[in-house]
């Protein structure tokens, strides 16, 4: 079954983890072809589900693939604000292993904008 067939299966039932899978699933089928806008599309959906749902697992899972593909498309800030909104989350639930992840990748996109920052600024020389 192709996955847009079985979210849609799944939102018809109500089971938010299904569709969630579903679109996961496609958001990394257009990430691999390049297509990250679509990524993103399919991952806010997740986010947005989750959300709604008060489904936890799903909220941390949706901010970190949307701060990898936000990463990829350059969007420095839009990225480390969905590892922040994660590193939240994990903080307010006490799951420290989350916690300890998010830093590491917070850390991670700081770094990745002060070399951007740097890089233009040593191009204005």
């Amino acid at each position: 079954m192709n996955f847009q067939v079985r979210a849609n299966a799944a939102l018809d039932d109500g089971n938010v983890q299904e569709v969630c899978e579903a679109y996961k699933q496609l958001a990394k089928y257009f990430a691999q072809m390049g297509r990250l806008r679509t990524a993103e599309f399919f991952f806010q959906k997740c986010l947005h589900l989750s959300k709604e749902a008060g489904w936890f697992p799903g909220e941390l899972e949706a901010n970190l693939a949307l701060g990898i593909v936000y990463e990829e498309l350059g969007d420095v800030a839009i990225a480390v604000a969905c590892h922040e909104r994660r590193l939240e989350l994990a903080a307010e639930s006490g799951a420290m292993v989350c916690v300890y992840v998010c830093v590491c990748v917070r850390a991670l996109a700081h770094a990745v904008f002060i070399s951007q920052e740097c890089q233009a600024l040593a191009q204005k020389q």
